[in-house]
């Protein structure tokens, strides 16, 4: 009977133990409480900024008068014919680094000009009365090019009857000023016909 009161002394003694052991830990871990997963910090987006370059205006390159010259007014008409003047390539007017975007956007168009009196070099003319590249507003004509040089004119826009003192018919009846871009005769008067950047434009006094 003694023995059957000691084992079961012995059983509440070690249930109480474990009891207080178990109650030891919910205490600590309700004091503690759970611990809690970091969350990532969160990140800004980075921002791309993209610059544009501002396109710059190319330099100004005017024709060279020859003898003489105030501008004036005018056109062309007459057949042709071969002059020794050398005439300008066709495309050379634009310069080798010229960029062609900057060219399609810019509010100029660049061209070469020759003024061709070669035919009247017996009456003391030279075989050239200009020539060289030109910056033009955009829509500029034939005729706009030719006031540009700075030579005399006589006529008008839709006739040229003289440049810089030779005037038409002083060498034959058919004599007088015509003119061609890149070697071809436009179907339309000067004052009409608008030059594109490149263009190879020649007035040429024809006998």
């Amino acid at each position: 009977m003694t023995r059957r009161r000691t084992s079961a002394a012995k059983k509440r003694i070690v249930t109480g133990v474990v009891l207080g052991v178990v109650s030891i830990c919910c205490l600590v871990f309700a004091l503690t409480g759970a611990p809690q997963a970091p969350q990532p910090d969160a990140q800004e987006p980075s921002t791309s900024v993209v610059s544009s370059a501002t396109a710059q205006d190319p330099s100004t390159s005017t024709a060279l008068p020859g003898e003489g010259g105030s501008q004036s007014g005018a056109n062309a008409n007459p057949s042709a014919s071969a002059g020794t003047a050398t005439e300008p390539q066709q495309g050379n007017a634009a310069h080798a680094d010229a960029d062609p975007a900057t060219d399609a956007s810019s509010s100029t168009v660049r061209i070469s000009i020759l003024v061709d009196s070669s035919a009247a070099q017996s009456l003391g003319y030279p075989a050239a009365m200009a020539t060289g590249t030109m910056e033009l507003p955009t829509g500029s004509s034939a005729y706009d090019a030719l006031v540009a040089t700075g030579l005399s004119l006589s006529g008008s826009p839709s006739y040229v009857s003289a440049v810089n003192g030779l005037a038409e018919k002083v060498m034959g009846g058919s004599s007088g000023w015509t003119y061609t871009v890149n070697g071809t005769m436009p179907m339309t008067g000067a004052s009409s016909y608008v030059l594109s950047s490149g263009d190879s434009l020649v007035w040429r006094y024809v006998t």
